[in-house]
């Protein structure tokens, strides 16, 4: 036993025992006899055990230093062997550093996102798992939905159920055009609340006071709450915005608190202004919907009471209480079903697509992962298999199976370092733009950093640490001087590196199939005809600053109308008053002959107001019949309707509709003469079934409804246009504070942001992928090709051929990838069902897809191992034979 392995209080009783030997040994040559001299010797010693047990404290003291100081020069020699070892190799480093930054930041990427849809509750919410969102299942026409919106006295009737503490109803943030102060016009994200809201959430105030019931009053003076950002931005400070004015419609609110900056209420979305439910319902114009059950304007969220069961119970009750309140309504369905789900809408029942897209990128991210991992594995094995003369020598030299451990995972702590930087770094400034692209309305708090680094760190760390291991077990398993008497460098890793790389082509081959998959779901919604030209219209509405008339209304987008006609950047324009996409209406049709109409998968028929160049301006195709007749905007419509295509084979099947009579607004209004039928054409979801759709002129006495938006069909592309158009509607009018003016296409892009995010997502993180199992293969065909130098050279002195060389080192590239191939084939195959829902009319087990990606995968081997290959080829016989 060595002495730093000695018991401390072994070595002290043997220095004790040898100071009283010398007193006893001098005391005996004075004189003394040797049993008076040793206890004369204790004697003057003192007390011996408090002596003992006070030197062996302090060797055991002096022990730890030693052992502490030389860890830390052991860690010191190692951490800059590690250095000058990985700065003698750039080429490795870098590509271990990019693979674990490409890696893990994707992840910690795709972590804040999905922590954010799916974890995190709202900010400044107390309590938030008691806080829950009123959703009601219920049949409408053929289709069950699921619908957030809900009635106010809905919302309303829930605080009769016990179990629920609390109720409001608020409005999610819109874009709107207010009046600071009565004179400058600015742009904000509006919101709406019952003032019971803040207190239910548990929400702070930073100045001035919140909203109180009172503010909800019919005649109430109308009040306003502001963000913090939004008062620092554009109010001049917290203190300065109090008592300051914001006009929304005819109203003037006066700034009577300020929220938290990052206030988003119940949802992700931050507001810049809140006012009172009822004075906002006044302002927008919608007031008739306050009280109605007919108008599902609102959202709904309850404060459930603490205790076991409470939500179980109180959804059983707010079910019961929901279908009490529609009992009397026959077209209502009985079985209607109350869900209060969490404030996380991707969390609910009918959570929105992007929120499934970005739960399949955590997933896909993941993957790229496991790929990473994986390659930077095999990089190391590689770089392990190089060094195995090295490692030799050093366990040859004395250094043990823990040595070469400590120094490898010294190395492998250098890369996590820097790793874990390189990743950290593209999360922060890639993250803002993912995050932007996939869920722009989501509002994201700063960065966790503490999570962020946290799981960067066990990422990196962990992926390091279990693919340094082998390399240092395979080394210290194996006796130094069979390594030093081999003339190949190549361990037993072998089979390991290439189960890696099957791995990585296997997981590859998984994203590419999706990647195409998307693109096509892309493709084919971009491409859909819709039945109006989407890419060659624009979209202008005018804001009124005040309460107009239907006549005063009327009459402005008349003249807007003669303007946008005479400019050249117009080629044809129409007053609508539903827009596609954003809005549409229905009221009451009656076809004499038939006491009920057929119904039709997606209710109505709904109605527009139009005039006769709406479908040219549109481009919607006429098929029978004539359009509308042309009259001047104001004046009074002849009874006149043109149909489409679905009600006239759902209401007259195999007749000719044209000059039928039909009664719109009720049995009692005059007849109306069908005059045309156009084709039918999408008018809420690329993916709904077909509608019943028909248009009057604006002006017809059934419906006394002033435009709400221009169609403008334009020389060019619509957003090249947009600059023209508004210069053709400025100083229109006095009453006019705000004209906006967007291609109809802007419309249409969101029902496409889920598959455009897929196809994008998909095809990035598929390309990464691909180059990290690229990279792999050729480091490992490289190193194959290295380690069989003198087999080639024997194999070229034996009279081999460069193309069997050539071939002989492709054919172990394209092999692995084949397994791969076919491996990733079945995965992506075992897939399918769970992303079919996602897709748009492309099959998950769609051929080209997999075709798609054999041949990339392949591609990418022949590519990857064309060089190892070449270099294979060109050994020299004769210099490997001397070299043996």
């Amino acid at each position: 036993m060595t002495p730093e392995r000695r018991d401390p209080r072994g070595e002290v009783d043997e220095e004790i025992a040898w100071h009283l030997d010398r007193v006893t040994e001098e005391l005996v040559g004075a004189g003394w006899t040797e049993e008076a001299a040793r206890a004369e010797a204790r004697r003057r010693f003192g007390d011996v055990d408090r002596y003992r047990r006070g030197m062996v404290r302090l060797e055991r003291g002096v022990r730890r230093m030693r052992a502490v100081h030389g860890g830390f020069d052991a860690v010191r020699r190692h951490l800059g062997f590690a250095v000058r070892s990985l700065r003698r190799s750039p080429g490795y480093t870098l590509s271990v550093v990019l693979t674990l930054a490409l890696g893990i930041g994707a992840n910690a990427t795709m972590l804040q996102i999905l922590d954010r849809l799916f974890l995190a509750s709202p900010n400044h919410v107390v309590d938030a798992e008691r806080v829950r969102t009123m959703y009601v299942r219920r049949a409408f026409v053929d289709n069950v939905v699921v619908g957030r919106t809900q009635t106010l006295p809905d919302i309303h009737d829930l605080a009769e159920v016990p179990g629920i503490e609390s109720v409001a109803a608020w409005t999610s943030p819109s874009e709107e055009t207010l009046t600071l102060d009565g004179d400058g016009v600015l742009r904000a994200e509006l919101a709406m609340a019952e003032p019971r809201l803040m207190p239910l959430l548990g929400t702070p105030i930073r100045a001035g006071r919140m909203l109180v019931d009172a503010d909800d009053a019919a005649d109430a003076p109308p009040v306003a709450l502001v963000s913090e950002t939004f008062a620092e931005a554009r109010l001049g400070g917290t203190d300065a915005a109090l008592g300051r004015t914001l006009t929304y419609g005819p109203t003037a609110f006066e700034i009577v608190g300020v929220l938290p900056g990052d206030f988003t209420g119940p949802g992700l979305s931050r507001a810049d202004v809140w006012l009172p439910l009822r004075a906002g319902a006044m302002a927008r114009g919608n007031v008739g919907c306050y009280d109605s059950r007919g108008c599902w304007w609102v959202w709904g969220v309850v404060r459930m009471a603490e205790g076991e069961g409470v939500l179980e119970r109180a959804t059983a009750a707010a079910t019961t209480v929901h279908r009490q309140a529609r009992a009397d309504e026959p077209t209502y369905d009985p079985g209607a079903e109350v869900i209060l789900a969490p404030l996380q809408a991707a969390r609910g029942p009918r959570p929105s697509d992007e929120s499934q897209v970005a739960m399949w990128l955590g997933a896909v991210a993941f993957i790229v992962l496991l790929i990473a991992c994986a390659n930077v594995a095999n990089l190391m094995l590689v770089r392990a298999a190089r060094r195995r003369h090295e490692l030799a020598v050093r366990a040859a030299l004395g250094v043990g199976r823990g040595g070469l451990l400590v120094g490898l995972l010294v190395e492998a702590a250098v890369l996590a370092a820097l790793g874990t930087g390189a990743a950290l770094a593209l999360a922060h400034f890639g993250g803002g733009l993912l995050q932007t692209v996939l869920i722009p309305n989501v509002y994201f708090p700063p960065t966790p950093w503490a999570r962020l680094l946290t799981f960067a760190l066990l990422a990196t760390g962990l992926t390091l640490t279990l693919a340094a291991l082998y390399p240092a077990a395979d080394a210290s398993r194996t006796a130094p001087a069979k390594v030093l008497r081999s003339a190949r460098s190549g361990g037993r890793s072998g089979g390991v590196r290439r189960a890696l790389l099957v791995g990585q082509a296997a997981l590859s081959a998984v994203l590419i199939v999706g990647a195409v998959l998307f693109l096509g779901s892309f493709r084919q919604a971009d491409s859909l005809d819709l039945g109006w030209d989407r890419k060659e219209v624009a979209l202008a509405s005018l804001e009124f600053d005040g309460d107009y008339s239907v006549i005063e209304r009327t009459e402005v987008h008349a003249r807007a109308l003669e303007r946008l006609r005479a400019s050249p950047a117009v080629v044809a324009a129409s007053p609508t008053y539903s827009v596609p996409f954003r809005s549409s209406f229905a009221v009451d049709f009656d076809v004499p002959g038939l006491d009920s109409l057929p119904r039709l998968p997606t209710g109505g028929p709904y109605v527009n107001a139009v005039d006769a160049d709406y479908f040219e301006t549109m481009g919607i195709e006429l098929e029978r019949g004539r359009g509308l007749t042309a009259v001047r905007l104001g004046s009074v419509a002849p009874f006149e309707v043109v149909i489409n295509r679905a009600m006239a084979e759902a209401y007259w099947p195999g007749e000719d509709p044209v000059g039928r009579c039909v009664h719109i607004g009720g049995e009692e209004e005059p007849c109306t003469t069908v005059v045309g039928i156009v084709a039918d054409h999408r008018r809420s979801g690329l993916e709904e079934e077909t509608t019943g759709l028909y248009y009057v002129a604006i002006g017809h006495p059934s419906l006394s409804t002033p435009p709400q938006s221009l169609m403008i069909r334009t020389t060019r592309a619509p957003d090249e246009s947009t600059a023209a158009l508004r210069e053709a509607l400025a100083g229109l009018d006095a009453r006019v504070r705000f004209a906006h003016v967007q291609p109809l296409e802007n419309l249409v892009s969101p029902y496409l942001q889920s598959w455009r995010l897929g196809a994008v997502m998909l095809t990035l993180f598929g390309a990464l992928a691909l180059a990290v199992a690229g990279v792999g293969l050729y480091g490992v065909l490289a190193y194959d090709v290295a380690s069989r130098r003198r087999e080639l050279g024997v194999r070229a002195a034996l009279g081999a051929a460069m193309g069997e060389l050539i071939t002989m080192v492709l054919r172990d590239a394209v092999v692995l990838t084949t397994v791969g191939i076919v491996l990733g084939g079945g995965l992506a195959a075992l897939a399918a069902p769970r992303i079919a829902p996602l897709l748009f009319q492309v099959s998950p087990y769609q051929p080209i897809a997999y075709a798609a990606m054999a041949v990339t995968l392949l591609g990418t081997a022949i590519v990857a191992g064309t060089l190892p290959a070449w270099r294979s080829a060109r050994v020299d016989p004769s210099e490997v034979l001397r070299e043996e």
